[in-house]
This record gives C-alpha cells, sequence and structure tokens, in this order.
C-alpha cells in the first residue's frame, strides 16, 4: 500500500467517524491499514507521513474505546516509534 492509499484508507475512515458511523465499526477495517504503517516503517523509516499517520490511526483506535483505545495502538507503533527516533538519531 502506498503513503497515499495509507492517507485516503485514514481519511476515509476519520470522515466514516465523523458522520456517524460507530467507531468501533470504523476501526474494524483499519488492520490492513496499520500494517502497510508498519511495512512502510521498514522500508522508509525517514518519511515525514509515518509519525501522522501513527497518530491519525492513534486516534481513530481512541474514539473506539475498549481494547482499541489503549493496547493495541501502543502495541502496534512501539516499534515504529523507536525505530523512528534510532533512524533520526543516526544522521
Amino acid at each position: 500500500m502506498s503513503v497515499l492509499e495509507i492517507d485516503n484508507r485514514l481519511r476515509d475512515a476519520a470522515n466514516r467517524a465523523a458522520s456517524g458511523v460507530p467507531a468501533t465499526e470504523v476501526v474494524r477495517g483499519l488492520s490492513l491499514t496499520e500494517d502497510a504503517i508498519r511495512d512502510w516503517t521498514r522500508k522508509y523509516p525517514a518519511d515525514p507521513w509515518i509519525s501522522k499517520d501513527v497518530a491519525r490511526i492513534r486516534r481513530l483506535y481512541g474514539m473506539a474505546g475498549g481494547v482499541h483505545a489503549g493496547v493495541r495502538p501502543r502495541a502496534s507503533f512501539a516499534s515504529v516509534q523507536t525505530r523512528r527516533r534510532s533512524t533520526r538519531s543516526a544522521r
């Protein structure tokens, strides 16, 4: 999935949530997008879009509450944030 496709899927999910679709239903379809963000981070760790996309998907998970609000985003993106910090330090 390209960075533009990731952006489009996150925007669509946010629009669905804003239009009244239950947040738990919105985040149910984000697992492929989450995987794509992780893959993009492995390939392009210094890409400036990564931080924005991680923040957006975490916000969407937070809107859903329950397990999505805390456990999944922290577990899913802890390695992304660590990898980005180490990449910046190496410059």
